[in-house]
Protein backbone atom coordinates (compact mmCIF):
# COMPACT_ATOMS: atom_id res chain seq x y z
CA UNK A 1 0.00 0.00 0.00
CA UNK A 2 1.44 3.52 -0.28
CA UNK A 3 1.95 5.25 2.71
CA UNK A 4 3.72 9.18 2.33
CA UNK A 5 6.26 10.59 5.07
CA UNK A 6 4.06 12.20 7.39
CA UNK A 7 1.97 8.62 7.39
CA UNK A 8 5.05 6.72 8.28
CA UNK A 9 6.64 9.18 10.50
CA UNK A 10 3.53 8.84 12.67
CA UNK A 11 3.26 5.25 12.56
CA UNK A 12 6.70 5.05 13.93
CA UNK A 13 5.93 7.37 16.50
CA UNK A 14 2.75 5.27 17.38
CA UNK A 15 3.53 4.79 21.02
CA UNK A 16 0.34 2.33 21.48
CA UNK A 17 1.56 -0.10 19.02
CA UNK A 18 2.74 -3.17 21.05
CA UNK A 19 6.62 -3.67 22.24
CA UNK A 20 5.60 -6.23 24.45
CA UNK A 21 3.96 -9.63 23.83
CA UNK A 22 4.24 -13.31 22.25
CA UNK A 23 7.15 -13.65 19.40
CA UNK A 24 4.43 -13.89 16.79
CA UNK A 25 3.15 -10.70 17.36
CA UNK A 26 6.35 -8.87 18.08
CA UNK A 27 7.93 -10.21 14.54
CA UNK A 28 4.93 -9.21 13.10
CA UNK A 29 5.78 -5.65 14.66
CA UNK A 30 9.09 -5.48 13.94
CA UNK A 31 8.62 -6.56 10.44
CA UNK A 32 5.79 -3.77 10.33
CA UNK A 33 8.77 -1.25 11.66
CA UNK A 34 11.46 -2.15 9.69
CA UNK A 35 9.19 -1.79 6.92
CA UNK A 36 8.02 1.84 7.77
CA UNK A 37 12.22 2.90 8.17
CA UNK A 38 13.10 5.17 5.32
CA UNK A 39 16.11 3.54 2.87
CA UNK A 40 19.19 5.97 1.91
CA UNK A 41 17.66 6.71 -1.54
CA UNK A 42 14.17 8.04 -0.24
CA UNK A 43 16.04 10.18 1.97
CA UNK A 44 18.05 11.37 -1.01
CA UNK A 45 15.04 12.00 -2.82
CA UNK A 46 12.81 13.84 -0.59
CA UNK A 47 15.67 15.53 1.49
CA UNK A 48 14.80 14.23 4.25
CA UNK A 49 16.40 15.85 7.42
CA UNK A 50 16.27 15.03 10.68
CA UNK A 51 17.11 17.14 13.92
CA UNK A 52 16.44 17.25 17.62
CA UNK A 53 15.42 20.23 19.68
CA UNK A 54 18.03 20.34 22.49
CA UNK A 55 15.77 22.11 24.65
CA UNK A 56 13.10 20.23 24.34
CA UNK A 57 14.08 17.06 22.98
CA UNK A 58 11.61 16.64 20.35
CA UNK A 59 12.60 15.09 17.03
CA UNK A 60 11.92 17.12 14.16
CA UNK A 61 11.61 16.18 10.11
CA UNK A 62 12.23 18.40 7.14
CA UNK A 63 11.66 17.48 3.65
CA UNK A 64 10.99 18.95 0.23
CA UNK A 65 7.10 18.86 0.02
CA UNK A 66 7.36 19.49 -3.73
CA UNK A 67 8.65 15.66 -4.37
CA UNK A 68 5.63 13.18 -4.40
CA UNK A 69 6.30 11.29 -1.00
CA UNK A 70 4.17 8.33 -0.95
CA UNK A 71 6.06 4.90 -1.46
CA UNK A 72 5.09 1.54 -1.84
CA UNK A 73 5.08 -0.28 1.44
CA UNK A 74 4.10 -4.13 1.66
CA UNK A 75 2.02 -4.31 4.69
CA UNK A 76 0.47 -8.10 5.20
CA UNK A 77 -3.01 -8.30 6.96
CA UNK A 78 -1.39 -9.43 9.72
CA UNK A 79 0.00 -6.14 10.72
CA UNK A 80 -2.87 -4.48 9.12
CA UNK A 81 -4.71 -6.46 11.54
CA UNK A 82 -2.44 -5.23 14.82
CA UNK A 83 -2.09 -1.62 14.28
CA UNK A 84 -5.96 -1.70 12.78
CA UNK A 85 -6.82 -3.00 16.08
CA UNK A 86 -4.36 -0.71 17.90
CA UNK A 87 -5.83 2.56 16.43
CA UNK A 88 -9.41 1.19 17.16
CA UNK A 89 -8.81 0.92 21.05
CA UNK A 90 -6.52 4.66 20.85
CA UNK A 91 -8.33 6.99 23.27
CA UNK A 92 -10.08 10.29 22.78
CA UNK A 93 -6.56 11.63 23.83
CA UNK A 94 -3.91 11.91 22.20
CA UNK A 95 -6.04 10.28 19.60
CA UNK A 96 -5.29 9.18 16.29
CA UNK A 97 -4.32 12.14 13.77
CA UNK A 98 -6.51 12.65 11.02
CA UNK A 99 -3.36 12.55 8.95
CA UNK A 100 -3.61 8.98 9.35
CA UNK A 101 -7.84 8.07 8.92
CA UNK A 102 -6.33 6.86 5.07
CA UNK A 103 -3.77 4.74 5.72
CA UNK A 104 -6.30 2.87 8.58
CA UNK A 105 -8.72 2.96 6.10
CA UNK A 106 -6.34 1.24 3.44
CA UNK A 107 -5.08 -1.03 6.12
CA UNK A 108 -8.54 -2.41 7.33
CA UNK A 109 -9.28 -3.33 3.64
CA UNK A 110 -6.25 -5.75 3.93
CA UNK A 111 -7.72 -7.41 6.72
CA UNK A 112 -9.70 -10.83 5.37
CA UNK A 113 -13.58 -10.14 6.52
CA UNK A 114 -13.40 -13.35 8.70
CA UNK A 115 -10.54 -11.69 11.12
CA UNK A 116 -12.09 -8.48 11.23
CA UNK A 117 -14.16 -9.11 14.31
Amino acid sequence: MKLNIMERLLLLGMQEIPRVGNIVTMGIVSDFFARLQFTEEEIGKWNLEFSQDEATGKSNVKWNPSEDSAAEIDITPGMAKIIVSTMEKMPEEPGLSISLVPAYRAMKALIPEEEKK
